[in-house]
C-alpha cells in the first residue's frame, strides 16, 4: 500500500510524491522482512506520519501552499491534524460521525469558575 500526496487545482492535479506503507508486523518479524527485503534502517512509520512526511517533503520544494484535503483514515487522527496546523496549514480533512472536534481551541476557552467540563459551562464541541 502507498501513501501519496498529489498537488491539484481546478484544472489539473499531479502527484507529487509516494511512500510504501510497510505494516508493524512485517518489520517484526524476520522472515516477513526477509522474503520482502526490507533493509534493517528501515523502522515503522504510521500511514498518518508518511503522509506527514510527505507534506513536509513537498514544503522544501516551495510548492504553493494550498489547503491539505484528506479522507476520515487521516481526518480522525488529532496528530495528523495538529501536525497540519503546526506547519501553517490549512485544511479539510473527512471525519467520522464519532470524531470528537471543537469550535474553538480548548486551550484558549476558559472553563466557568466551579463548573466541570462536560456540564453547563464546557468547550463546545
Amino acid at each position: 500500500m502507498a501513501v501519496s500526496l498529489h498537488w491539484s487545482t481546478c484544472e489539473a492535479s499531479c502527484p507529487l510524491a509516494w511512500r510504501l506503507y510497510l505494516p508493524a508486523v512485517w518489520l517484526a518479524t524476520p522472515k516477513r522482512r526477509a522474503a520482502g527485503k526490507i533493509p534493517e534502517h528501515i523502522s515503522y512509520q504510521s500511514k498518518n506520519e508518511l503522509a506527514l512526511a510527505l507534506v513536509d517533503q513537498a514544503l522544501a520544494w516551495d510548492v504553493p501552499r494550498l489547503p491539505v484535503v484528506a479522507d476520515s483514515a487521516y481526518g480522525n487522527d488529532f496528530e495528523f491534524r495538529a501536525g497540519l496546523r503546526a506547519r501553517g496549514l490549512q485544511y479539510a480533512v473527512a471525519v467520522e460521525p464519532g470524531t470528537k472536534v471543537w469550535t474553538s481551541d480548548p486551550a484558549q476557552v476558559p472553563v466557568a469558575a466551579g463548573k466541570s467540563r462536560g456540564g453547563p459551562g464546557s468547550i463546545p464541541r
